[in-house]
């Protein structure tokens, strides 16, 4: 398994260097000038997380730094999903960090033992979506997410009709709350909330997980990462429907709306080789049998 692509060469060649950070976070914007003062002969952009967009030509740089929470690296990576060799830094000035295992006080030297060669990359798969409206023929390019897309009512009365095709198969018709589409990162995300298993986040593969179904025959289910996942929003719908990626992207969706997920985009953290994922998540689930 590809978990993590080894460094070319030590002292890696790093000159443009991206910073993103969440000013609302405590202590963000003093390790924005730390930032500064320590890459003095670098080029940088830093940038407000609420400034990013995908097509801004500035994403793409030798290494980029995520300083938030979890919410400010599934934007970063978002912005970043086509640019696929700038790897990530996250450091974590959140209150959960399943993702940023970086903490503060350890950016400076995560920084150099990567420039000198001994962290390497680990890869984590993401999830893209598209939709199309009834008459037209082809997909529309809706968004990427690391963690999960979400079909979900948006009314009061929120269950849903939808009829959902795994590689044009026909898959089964689903009544629910909603459907959670999550990739292996996002398995410990909205996925497990709603029910669903936790994958290891090095897996090829996506989880499929009905929102409160309302029959029990609809269950959570773990496809091939080269799937492709597709639903169609059935007619007589009685609430609104919310298409989503990651709870941070939002359209509305229509009766006779399809929605398509694949997985063909990566995105690179470096890795602090610290702690295990199973490490990280018995800590944050209290699996040591406390009270979360």
């Amino acid at each position: 398994m590809d978990r993590y692509a080894k460094g070319i060469a030590m002292n890696r060649k790093i000159e443009r260097i991206l910073i993103v950070f969440n000013k609302s976070k405590d202590k963000a914007e003093a390790i924005v000038s730390e930032m500064k003062e320590f890459f003095d002969d670098k080029c940088l952009n830093i940038m407000d997380v609420g400034e990013l967009e995908h097509s801004d030509s500035r994403l793409c740089a030798d290494l980029a730094f995520s300083i938030g929470g979890d919410g400010t690296v599934l934007t970063c990576c978002r912005a970043l999903s086509d640019c696929e060799s700038t790897p990530i830094i996250a450091v974590n000035l959140g209150t959960f960090g399943y993702i940023t295992e970086v903490e503060a006080d350890r950016w400076k030297e995560t920084y150099i033992e990567f420039a000198e060669g001994r962290l390497d990359l680990s890869k984590r798969k993401m999830l893209s979506s598209y939709y199309r409206k009834p008459g037209q023929t082809e997909f529309t390019f809706f968004s990427d997410a690391l963690n999960d897309i979400v079909i979900s009512g948006s009314g009061i009365s929120k269950v849903l009709k939808l009829d959902m095709f795994i590689n044009g198969c026909f898959g089964g018709a689903i009544r629910s709350d909603g459907v959670i589409v999550a990739s292996p990162t996002g398995s410990t995300a909205y996925s497990m909330a709603a029910g669903g298993p936790v994958l290891d986040p090095y897996m090829d593969a996506m989880i499929i997980n009905p929102i409160c179904p309302f029959s029990l025959s609809n269950r959570p289910i773990v496809v091939s990462g080269g799937s492709t996942v597709s639903f169609l929003v059935k007619n007589d719908q009685r609430t609104g429907i919310c298409l989503n990626a990651d709870g941070q992207v939002l359209m509305e969706l229509g009766e006779g709306d399809a929605v398509k997920i694949v997985s063909e985009k990566k995105a690179l953290f470096v890795n602090p080789g610290r702690r295990s994922f199973f490490e990280v998540v018995r800590e944050k689930l209290r699996w040591d049998g406390g009270i979360c």
